[in-house]
């Protein structure tokens, strides 16, 4: 489950193959999620990392607590959720 949406994430396997009754292998790729920025859509995101989290409560203490609870960060558009 992703922990932005709830949706189900599938298999990294993206190419699966399957032999049918001619004994001949065909390949079919399966639909893979790619987590979005809700802001601009961009998919150039990454995850804050605890060990930045933890610094930034060391730093500035409750002054961070509503930066700790973001999970992604957009380097697009600069958003965080």
């Amino acid at each position: 489950m992703c922990n932005v949406c709830g949706t189900p994430l599938v298999d990294h396997d993206i190419y699966k193959k399957q032999i049918n009754e001619q004994n001949t292998i065909t390949e079919f790729r399966s639909p893979v999620y790619i987590p979005r920025c809700p802001t601009c859509g961009s998919i150039d995101i990454e995850k804050i990392s605890e060990a930045s989290k933890v610094g930034k409560v060391v730093l500035f203490g409750l002054f961070a607590a509503e930066s700790i609870s973001k999970t992604f960060h957009c380097k697009n558009c600069g958003y965080r959720w």
